[in-house]
């Protein structure tokens, strides 16, 4: 069946569909880099003149990327004239903490990723710059001069291309002179990131039972809760 679009003059079905096609490949183009995608750009790239019908468009590749890919396309505003979309991919992270092999089988942004969300989640869901630091020393990742044989430019990495990615947000204490920061989960991680699986892999780490860390395993059911209630 032909969309509003079609239906409405602006484009044949057919140049509907290769349009679909046409932006679904270009997300999935970027979605190495995690970074958000401009409309603009979608527009500008692949819909070029045919901007005008770029909501039915955007929302046909959205259709198939989750129905083809098992993938989630969110629409995100990161200020306020431009918006933007991620890819999401809730695979990535909801893997069982009991298989997971750290760190031989896991790429080292990915672990220090979990690392990071692990932290900040467990202390309720913002960290300071400050201790972050010394989490990281104490486990042999931070160094002076912040660089890493495994792991690379730690600091580059929390700050600039987790940032980037959205799934970190590292922002000012307001009101503090000189200035701190602290870290908090980002819309990717809240969208991509399954709380379950980094209490499982914590309680691994300390030999303990999930149900035993109260207030974060009613965080998990919490918000297991709202994501089904949200996807009813």
């Amino acid at each position: 069946m032909a969309s509003k679009s079609a239906q409405e003059g602006h484009l044949s079905s057919q140049e509907e569909e290769n349009l679909i096609n046409d932006t679904v490949r270009y997300i999935l183009s970027h979605d190495n880099t995690k970074y958000a995608i401009k409309r603009q750009d979608i527009v500008k790239d692949v819909l070029k003149t045919y901007g005008g019908s770029s909501k039915y468009i955007i929302d046909g590749a959205t259709r198939v990327l989750k129905e083809i890919f098992g993938m989630k396309l969110v629409a995100v505003e990161q200020n306020s004239n431009v918006k933007h979309y991620m890819l999401i991919n809730n695979e990535k992270f909801s893997t069982d903490a009991r298989y997971m092999k750290w760190p031989k089988e896991v790429e080292s942004q990915q672990v220090l990723l979990m690392l990071t969300l692990s932290l900040i989640f467990m202390k309720g869901g913002v960290e300071s710059e400050e201790d972050m630091l010394s989490f990281l020393s104490n486990l042999g990742i931070m160094s002076k001069n912040r660089s890493h044989e495994y792991f690379g430019d730690v600091w580059k990495l929390l700050t600039g291309e987790f940032v980037r990615q959205m799934y970190l947000e590292h922002v000012r204490i307001p009101e503090l002179d000189p200035p701190k920061f602290e870290f908090r989960w980002g819309r990717r991680a809240e969208e991509e990131v399954s709380r379950r699986s980094l209490l499982e892999f914590v309680s691994l780490v300390y030999g303990t039972d999930p149900k035993n860390w109260t207030t974060q395993y009613q965080e998990v059911l919490q918000t297991e809760k709202n994501k089904r209630e949200k996807e009813m």
